[in-house]
């Protein structure tokens, strides 16, 4: 006979941790539905019907859109404590996928919620400020993609997801100088770029080519 955990013996954890950590939906959390997630699997879809909210209990998420072009571009990262799945219309324009392996979320059926909210003002005024939560969170992202260069929005990207862990200056560096010394750079990083252009790439694709290749080698040769 072995040992290890079950399913429900998980479930069950993971129930108990959604029960004794603070969230901003923490009076639904005989409504949630416990989401254990694979690294990359997909929590909500863009283009599927917007039926449930989400709050990340532990581990990380990333929202991201599909673009005109095909590409995707992540604009958001949720991380413990993070409600996301709000959407103005019935299907949700974005895409959230769990970040790290063994991911957890609580997930909450939307009509059930709004029922409630109608006919409990207090819970009602809770939900308005998660939901203004998220939004003071998007501004902030479109602060920092506002940011000219790329420098710049990392930097900006960095302290701002230091603020939502409550990580000091002082903790940001410790953790910056020990990858730096885990991956052997002794100086200070550089910049390898494209100096700041209204266009993202050169016009002539030979000059591209030649400019993308000297990119490379530089950033490779740090």
């Amino acid at each position: 006979m072995t040992t290890g955990s079950t399913p429900s013996n998980s479930t069950g954890q993971y129930r108990k941790l959604l029960t004794h950590q603070p969230h901003p939906l923490k009076s639904l959390d005989q409504l949630a539905v416990i989401l254990p997630c694979h690294r990359g699997q997909e929590i909500c879809c863009q283009g599927n019907p917007a039926n449930n909210w989400y709050c990340v209990i532990s581990g990380a998420a990333r929202r991201c859109v599909i673009r005109l072009d095909g590409r995707r571009q992540i604009i958001d990262l949720f991380l413990p404590g993070d409600v996301f799945g709000f959407s103005a219309s019935e299907e949700y324009d974005y895409t959230v996928e769990a970040v790290a392996e063994g991911t957890v979320v609580a997930s909450y059926p939307r009509r059930r919620v709004e029922m409630l909210a109608d006919a409990d003002p207090l819970l009602g005024r809770e939900i308005r400020q998660v939901a203004f939560l998220a939004l003071a969170r998007l501004q902030a992202q479109l602060l920092i993609l506002g940011r000219i260069t790329a420098l710049e929005k990392v930097g900006s990207f960095i302290l701002e997801i230091a603020s939502r862990m409550s990580l000091s200056v002082k903790t940001v560096e410790a953790h910056k100088a020990n990858a730096m010394r885990k991956l052997g750079i002794t100086g200070r990083p550089r910049y390898a770029g494209r100096r700041a252009a209204a266009s993202p790439a050169t016009g002539l694709a030979s000059r591209h080519a030649k400019e993308q290749a000297k990119l490379i080698d530089e950033a490779l040769s740090l």
